[in-house]
Formats: C-alpha cells, sequence, structure tokens
C-alpha cells in the first residue's frame, strides 16, 4: 500500500510540473494542456518573453518571431542559425526544459524557415519534461521511467505583398513607385508536424503518443508616416545601400499584427487500448499592434565631404531605436479528447494580455521591459526584462546574445506549504546572421 501511494504521489508531482510548464511558457491558460500537445503554442523567444509576450506585431531580429507571427519571416536576409533554451520551472525540475533551433533563408523580402521539416537534423523545437513514470495497465502501476517529450517540426514561408510586386514588376520592365517605403503587408504561413510521448493523465486510458500536424498564419502592415532617414534601416542594419543622415533624421513606423496559431490540426490519439483518430480543432489568436522611432547615425559616422565614411559606421546602427507594443492573445477550442472517453465537448476559453518596450543605442545594446497579465488563466502576472548584444559588420554578419526573465506561478517546493516564493524563468538565445550579397559587397569594397 505504502509503494503504491509512494508512485501516486510521484505522478501527481509529475502532473504538477506539467502545469508548471505549461503556465511558466506563457499560455493563456492551461487549456492546451487538454489537447496534450502544449509544445505547438509556447513561446521560444527572450526578445518577446522580455517585453510582456509582445512579439505578433512589431518585428525585430528575432530567428523566433515566426513562431508568434509567421509574416515575421518576410524580414529574413540571408542565412541565419538561432538557438534558444528555456528552463520552464527552475528549482522544482532542472530537466523540463523548452529547445528550439531555427534556420531562415531569405532575399527580396521573401524568408524561409527550415525548423527540421524537410530536413530533420535542421531545426525544430522540443519539450523536454525529462524523465517521467511509466503508467502501466493497471492505473497508476509504474513500470519504470521514461524520457517524454513534445516535439515539433516545422517550414514557413513569408513575403511583403507591395515589396514582392514592386520587385517582379521591375523585372517586367515596369517601375512602379515606391510605396513599399512608407507602407507594406506581411503576409506568412508555418506548416508544422508535432509528435508527443507524454503520457496523459487525464483521460483514462492514457495514450501511447499523439500525433498530427497543423498551420500557423499570420499578417503584419506597416505604415511610416514619416520617413526622412537617407536609407532603409531595419534592426540596426542598413540595407537597399543607403546612407543614414545625422541625428534629425528620423523614422516612425505604426505596426498592426494578427496569427492565428494551430489555425487548423488534426491530432491522432493513438492508444493501446482503444486506437482511435481524434480532431482537436484548437486555436490560439494573437493580436497586437505597435510604434516605432528610428534616428539617423551620429554625426561623426556621417560621410565626408568627399562621401568617405568611418570603418566604425560599419558597425553601428541608428543612434536610438524606441519600439512600444501592446498584444492581446486568446484561445478557444474545442477537445475532442473529451468525447474519446465519452464525455460531452467542454469548449475553453482563455486570454492573456501584454504589454513592452524597447530602446536600442547603436544598433549594438537593446533593453527591455514590459508587464504580462495571465491572471485569467494560471494567475501569473507581473514585470519582465531582458536584454540583447548585437555585433554586426555593415550588412554582411552578425552575431547576437538575448536573455529574459518573466514571472511564473506561486508553486512550493517539496516540504513547503502551499504557495511558495514567486519563481521567474530566464530564456537566453543566441544567432549568427551570413548575408551573401552583403558579404560580396564588404569584399568589393562598396
Amino acid at each position: 500500500m505504502k509503494a503504491r501511494s509512494r508512485r501516486g504521489s510521484r505522478l501527481r508531482g509529475w502532473v504538477w510540473l506539467v502545469a508548471a510548464a505549461v503556465a511558466g511558457a506563457g499560455l493563456p491558460g492551461g487549456a492546451a494542456a487538454q489537447a496534450g500537445f502544449p509544445v505547438t503554442f509556447l513561446d521560444p523567444s527572450p526578445r518577446s518573453r522580455a517585453m510582456g509576450g509582445t512579439g505578433v506585431a512589431v518585428p525585430g531580429a528575432d530567428a523566433f518571431g515566426p513562431h508568434l507571427n509567421p509574416a515575421h519571416l518576410s524580414d529574413a536576409k540571408g542565412l541565419t542559425w538561432a538557438r534558444s533554451r528555456t528552463r520552464l520551472v527552475p528549482r522544482l525540475a532542472d530537466d523540463v526544459e523548452l529547445r528550439s533551433d531555427a534556420l531562415t533563408l531569405g532575399a527580396a523580402d521573401v524568408g524561409l524557415s527550415l525548423g527540421g521539416r524537410p530536413f530533420n537534423s535542421l531545426g525544430g523545437t522540443v519539450l523536454d519534461y525529462g524523465a517521467v513514470p511509466a503508467l502501466g495497465e493497471n492505473g497508476m502501476d509504474t513500470t519504470g521511467l521514461r524520457r517524454s517529450y513534445e516535439e515539433v517540426r516545422d517550414f514557413g514561408l513569408a513575403f511583403r505583398v507591395f515589396s514582392t510586386a514592386r520587385g517582379l514588376a521591375g523585372l517586367a520592365g515596369w517601375k512602379l513607385p515606391p510605396i513599399h517605403r512608407y507602407a507594406d503587408l506581411a503576409i506568412g504561413w508555418r506548416w508544422k508536424r508535432f509528435h508527443s510521448t507524454v503520457p496523459l493523465v487525464y483521460p483514462w486510458p492514457p495514450p501511447d503518443s499523439v500525433q498530427g500536424t497543423a498551420r500557423d498564419f499570420g499578417l503584419r502592415l506597416r505604415v511610416s508616416p514619416v520617413h526622412d532617414l537617407a536609407g532603409e534601416v531595419r534592426d540596426g542594419r542598413e540595407s537597399d545601400g543607403g546612407r543614414l543622415r545625422a541625428i534629425g533624421g528620423v523614422a516612425v513606423d505604426l505596426y498592426a499584427g494578427v496569427s492565428w496559431t494551430n489555425s487548423h490540426g488534426d491530432t491522432v490519439l493513438a492508444t493501446r487500448f482503444a486506437p482511435e483518430p481524434g480532431v482537436v480543432p484548437t486555436a490560439l489568436r494573437r493580436t497586437g499592434y505597435g510604434l516605432r522611432v528610428t534616428t539617423g547615425l551620429p554625426a561623426f559616422l556621417q560621410a565626408d565631404e568627399f562621401g568617405e565614411s568611418p570603418g566604425l559606421a560599419r558597425w553601428l546602427g541608428p543612434t536610438f531605436t524606441f519600439t512600444v507594443a501592446g498584444e492581446v492573445v486568446s484561445q478557444r477550442h474545442r477537445p475532442a479528447i473529451m468525447t474519446f472517453v465519452g464525455r460531452p465537448d467542454p469548449v475553453y476559453e482563455r486570454s492573456a494580455t501584454g504589454w513592452g518596450a524597447e530602446l536600442t543605442a547603436l544598433g549594438v545594446l537593446a533593453l527591455r521591459a514590459g508587464h504580462m497579465d495571465e491572471s485569467a488563466s494560471m494567475g501569473v502576472t507581473g514585470g519582465t526584462w531582458g536584454f540583447g548584444l548585437n555585433l554586426h559588420y555593415a550588412d554582411a554578419v552578425a552575431v547576437r546574445y538575448d536573455r529574459a526573465s518573466y514571472p511564473l506561478p506561486y508553486f512550493a517546493e517539496p516540504g513547503e506549504a502551499a504557495g511558495g516564493a514567486r519563481m521567474r524563468a530566464h530564456p537566453w538565445s543566441w544567432r549568427v546572421d551570413v548575408n551573401p550579397y552583403g558579404v560580396l559587397k564588404v569584399l568589393l569594397g562598396e
């Protein structure tokens, strides 16, 4: 009897860890856990987490932005490789971790991401629960420990409507006005395939695995009422071969974005006892807005009267870039998993809000702060913060490191009363950019 009680306590502890992981990753409620694949909703971006989870509208040098809005892929240039890590329940279970690797390719305002598809070894996202009890056919009996995880592999595509149309028109010999400098619409998709080996505790009997496919869709609108810079500047790097004016030149960009995560998903619940397919129509919608103000390079970095620019100018970007953003997240789904156990299909609805700000100096150091409110789901609310370091040379190569901190729910450590100390997660990421066209311009002395 005591052995069975210990096993039951062990299993219940694992259930709480899963709940903590889902809530700590910033889901609008634990509803996704009901569906059995929370990894498809998680936010692996330290930049977004540091700004209160506001990653749908305002773009940035963030390889994990497409997880929040596939339309951000349209900003990809050259080749980018990035890696993100987040310990979701520190102090309680160090081996519960979210890992994400991203590979993106881009040119001419068209971007492509390879996150494990079609090549399994290139990228992907894994929610690793560590070693959990393997459940037997007799309820709480265990047959040892096994590594359990959820994995998502995807590929994505995005483009900017106006700038792409202007480029195609140029190939046909037509010259359209540069509308894309003042307004543009980005559209993006991600096609995902997920697999979970986590043994669900409810319903009973537990499935051996959960598999399926899903699709993300996103839109992003940019309007630039003020564009008083001599060149296009995005994320601290100059493009279009233009030169920035000294302080006094300024660009103002207004953004609005919306995305639907798992806008269409088919899930297969394969069990030892009653293998039946089930469709889990789960959708998470992000709606956001933002403002970005960019100034020109400092005067001492500008070209002289002979058109020569100091070499230091290739290492630095705009004097200041200030960004503010807000976001609302809502989730609604009717999990067919309940029908599987002969129960009526309830509809789960959850919501969350967040806002944040970012200040970047000389395209090198970024400071971020924000606030997240998920009190309607797991009672998580509080401030967020983070920073980023970006070393780049012209528009050729760049290396970036980002780190964030955001609050987790109250959970008691073993032996403590309920309502223990508040914990915080600290995701981090790094990325490397190589732009072959920019490298070529540097080699040619342009």
